[in-house]
């Protein structure tokens, strides 16, 4: 049946022809029997066709072919079984003179049992196109054919179907032939959903055979018409062909030595594919795209691993390789979006090895000696003048071969190397270690073919040759750089993909593993260990866009997690590189990964001991480079990368190191816009980042932070670094957050209240040295003029003032206003501590600094002293009521705050001694009295007896006309 019985009637033989030369070779006896033998395919067409007339013929010449068979039967094997056959459908005249697919049902239900209706399994003659009342009838009466008895026995019918199937390879030439060889071949072939088909061990071994090589002989007869493009008869035909013998039963039963190569023959759709014919054109290969498809879907259905071990086993270990490279090019550039589609299947279907993979791969290396084309957009080549070729140039352009068609990855291609890596980025491949290590030999020769696809400019003429060439080839090396960036995206993800899929196994074998469990290990580490890291790296820095660079980052990201000792020498690049995606990238992915990578290299470099300085340095000065939104999101990985404790006084310090820089760089004669804005968005920053961690652990980095400013400024604590950290401290105190917490009560505010203690330990160390430091200071003038002392008196001088002791004039004034301001800062750090601070704390704490030797400090702790006592009363009130606390704990909390406010009554009280107030300055006694005047108000009621005995000398101190 099919659109070939039209055709039949119109091209096959006449009824009166045919019978005229069947009758003719009857006569010449057995001379004459083979020519009669080579016409039964062409008879049985015949009889296949839709006119009635030539069917009528045809089975007059049948029959008359019979006889000429028949009568030298023991001249050759074929005979009797063919004339039997013949015999028997003459048996049936009437259903084939009624039905054009008589014929066909007829010997298929003989030769290979396939029961169901005619139909387009094997291309056959079409139904009847008579209309009307004939047309039904003689439906009506082929009816019987689906279900008539065989017409030979079915040990003659297998010896006529291997004799029938070594006529096919002579059907070629005219499309009459073609018509036979698509008759014969329906009758050879079982229908698809039939149960001949779906049992293909019905046919005996040597009709497969028969069958395969009789189809393999008149495939090749069909392929050989190459330039000559097939007709719509011949691509049937081929197609079913390619159907017969692209599976892996039928390569099995090709004994020819060329069959892989006829594979090749098969599936090549371009030039570029290998074994294609060489005078083939783009039109001969688009008319073979049926055969093409029918061949694949073989392929597919193969299996395809089945096929390819049959093919390799005959052509050798290089052919699945080769296999591999056609259909690559079947599947990125066949004209054939059907042929693209089931191509890619089988090519996913295909098991995939080192062997395959790693000749595609290292044949991809861009050559050394090529040049690389020149930038237009930068001017790297001269203009030569128009309407003049260099004769080199021309020469060699001339000699040249064509390029390859667009879109075919040949072999030693980057395109068949992209191809080979997407799928390695789903599927598994054996022998991974050679894979991996020509994978990062590929990337190597690559790296150098990255750079940012640039545009490139016209010349100064339209029709300037120069500029048109430039153009040209700025184009073709924007080409190149976006493939070669893309092959690198594909390879690093197949690393990464595959340093995470071997990261378990290789730290799975403990102890006490077994054996082959610890040599499997090994095996892993061995794998992980071949990386190379510094290749990523580099690749990375000369990423042309974000996806190199974060497939990068990624792959950096997972060695890291498995081997991060060996990341340890890359750690201060990665960050940079990272700083480099934050700055020049938006979107979300990009930022989630240089988190990600990050937050896994980051541990290596602290594990192995290394400072945290180095790495904030990194970011803090790729800060300004940045765009503002990203700045403190790149800070708080970094932060929550490393211990918050160790991490953020230093991450504090430099920020804080920045603004002040900034601010002390600025110019005199500037506007004032660069840079107090830069200081402004710095100290900002530090702030946000200050609120990235729990109050009661930002107390206790902010305590640190102090110190180590004063160490970054060599010892000196009135230098800007101290003074601008003192005042950070001082406003981080005042947060809302820190009050919540503190107002909070309970474990919170006992962690808080260790910051708080901490903080204001390092603030009395910190004044106390300002206050030395200021003493040496004024005392430098009169140490200018005053005799040499002793060298011991010396050197304890210079512990004592760690100023320069050279400063004179304008520069010794400007340190004294420093040290005073400094003083300042630490006093509001004091008042600051006060919101947030334990009372009783607070209150002993100034009391500490109020025992220091010197009347500045002592007058300032005494006044910090007196403002807290005034609120003493209202403190102790709201304890008192406090819902919260049960009654034993209100009376002791209440104590613990009177005893501490009691303790000025032992200052005001001694008259001797470093720490009397009888000896201070009359400003120093009046501050101590407002104090003691604090406390009476507060506790002198509850403890009558302390207050009572400071009485005295707080008589002998209002009696000092100073102090008055």
């Amino acid at each position: 049946s099919g659109s070939g019985s039209a055709h039949a009637s119109a091209t096959t033989t006449p009824a009166k022809s045919v019978s005229s030369k069947a009758s003719s070779a009857a006569g010449a006896g057995a001379a004459d029997a083979k020519l009669v033998l080579r016409y039964v395919p062409h008879l049985l067409a015949a009889a296949s066709s839709s006119n009635k007339a030539v069917r009528v013929a045809a089975l007059e010449a049948l029959s008359a072919a019979a006889a000429v068979l028949n009568s030298q039967a023991g001249a050759h094997a074929a005979y009797g079984p063919v004339a039997d056959l013949v015999s028997g459908l003459q048996a049936h005249g009437g259903l084939v003179k009624a039905d054009a697919d008589a014929v066909v049902v007829l010997l298929r239900n003989t030769l290979v049992g396939g029961s169901a209706p005619a139909s387009a399994a094997a291309p056959s003659p079409a139904p009847s196109a008579k209309k009307g009342k004939k047309a039904s009838g003689a439906a009506s009466e082929a009816a019987p054919a689906s279900t008539a008895a065989p017409l030979v026995p079915i040990d003659v019918a297998k010896a006529a179907f291997v004799h029938l199937a070594h006529l096919l390879p002579a059907c070629t030439g005219n499309v009459a032939a073609t018509n036979a060889a698509r008759t014969l071949l329906s009758a050879l072939l079982p229908l698809p959903g039939s149960a001949a088909a779906a049992q293909p061990a019905a046919l005996s071994a040597d009709q497969r055979s028969a069958l395969t090589m009789a189809c393999v002989d008149l495939l090749k007869s069909v392929l050989a018409s190459v330039p000559r493009v097939l007709d719509a008869e011949e691509q049937q035909l081929g197609a079913v062909l390619a159907s017969v013998i692209y599976t892996a039963a039928g390569v099995k039963e090709q004994a020819v030595a060329d069959a892989p190569a006829m594979v090749l023959q098969t599936l090549a759709c371009l030039p570029t594919s290998p074994s294609a014919p060489a005078a083939a054109t783009p039109m001969w290969f688009e008319s073979c795209a049926p055969v093409r498809l029918a061949a694949l879907e073989a392929l597919l259905q193969g299996p395809p691993d089945a096929l390819q071990a049959a093919l390799a086993a005959r052509a050798g270990a290089a052919y699945p390789r080769t296999l591999f490279q056609s259909l690559a090019a079947c599947s990125q550039g066949d004209v054939s979006e059907r042929c693209r589609g089931v191509a890619r299947a089988v090519l996913e279907a295909l098991q995939v090895n080192s062997d395959v993979v790693v000749p595609l791969l290292l044949a991809a290396k861009p050559q050394a000696a090529e040049p690389a084309a020149p930038d237009a957009s930068q001017g790297g080549a001269k203009k030569k003048p128009r309407g003049r070729k260099d004769s080199g140039a021309a020469a060699a352009e001339a000699a040249a071969p064509a390029a390859p068609a667009a879109g075919a990855p040949a072999a030693g291609t980057l395109e068949l190397a992209v191809l080979v890596m997407e799928l390695l980025q789903w599927k598994q491949v054996s022998g991974i270690e050679a894979v991996v290590a020509a994978a990062q030999d590929l990337l190597g020769s690559l790296q150098h073919s990255l750079a940012p696809v640039t545009e490139s400019h016209g010349g100064e003429e339209d029709g300037d040759e120069g500029a048109a060439t430039a153009r040209q080839s700025a184009a073709e090396a924007a080409g190149k750089s976006s493939l070669a960036g893309y092959a690198a995206q594909l390879i690093l993800s197949f690393l990464e993909l595959t340093a995470r899929a071997h990261a378990a196994p290789a730290a799975g074998a403990a102890a006490g593993a077994p054996t082959p469990a610890k040599a499997k290990a090994s095996a892993h580490k061995a794998l992980l260990s071949s990386y190379k890291l510094e290749l990523a790296v580099a690749v990375a820095q000369q990423a042309p866009d974000s996806g190199v660079r974060n497939a990068a980052l990624s792959l950096l990201a997972a060695l890291a997690s498995v081997m991060p000792e060996s990341v340890l020498d890359h750690v201060l690049q990665v960050l940079a590189l990272v700083n480099t995606s934050t700055a020049v990238t938006s979107d979300q992915y990009s930022q989630r990964v240089a988190t990600s990578t990050l937050a896994a290299v980051v541990p290596a470099w602290l594990n192995a001991g290394k400072d945290l300085t180095a790495l904030w340095s990194v970011v803090v000065d790729a800060l300004p480079s940045l765009p503002p939104h990203r700045r403190l999101g790149l800070l708080c990985a970094l932060l929550t990368a490393t211990p918050s404790q160790e991490s953020l006084p230093v991450a504090l310090l430099l920020l804080l190191k920045a603004a002040t820089s900034s601010l002390l760089a600025q110019p005199a004669e500037a506007d004032g816009k660069e840079g107090p804005a830069l200081h402004d968005w710095l100290l900002d920053l530090a702030a946000q980042l200050c609120l990235q961690v729990e109050p009661a652990v930002r107390l206790q980095c902010l305590a640190r932070l102090v110190p180590i400013a004063v160490e970054a400024a060599a010892g000196v604590p009135y230098e800007p670094l101290p003074r601008t950290a003192t005042s950070f401290v001082a406003s981080q105190l005042q947060a809302k957050s820190v009050a919540a917490a503190h107002a909070m009560g309970g474990e919170t505010d006992v962690e808080l209240q260790r910051g708080c203690e901490a903080l204001m330990t390092q603030a009395l160390a910190h004044v106390q040295a300002l206050v030395s430091a200021r003493e040496a200071l004024q005392q430098q003038p009169a140490a200018a003029q005053a005799p040499p002392k002793s060298a011991s008196k010396s050197k304890a001088k210079a512990a004592a003032a760690p100023s320069p002791a050279a400063l004179s004039g304008s520069a010794l004034r400007k340190a004294e206003k420093a040290a005073q301001a400094s003083i300042e800062s630490v006093y509001s750090l004091f008042s600051a501590l006060q919101g947030v601070m334990d009372s009783a704390s607070y209150l002993l704490a100034l009391l500490r600094l109020a025992e220091q030797p010197g009347n500045t400090i002592r007058r300032r702790a005494l006044r910090l002293f007196a403002d807290k006592a005034r609120g003493l009363v209202p403190e102790l009130e709201a304890i008192a009521k406090h819902p919260a606390l049960t009654v034993k704990a209100r009376e002791a909390a209440a104590q613990k705050l009177l005893n501490a406010a009691l303790q000025i009554c032992g200052i005001v009280a001694a008259t001797s001694g470093p720490s009397s107030l009888h000896a201070a300055s009359a400003l120093t006694k009046q501050a101590g009295l407002m104090a003691y005047s604090g406390t009476v108000l507060a506790a002198g009621a509850s403890n009558p007896q302390q207050v009572l005995a400071a009485m005295p000398s707080v008589l002998a101190l209002v009696g000092d006309e100073s102090t008055a």
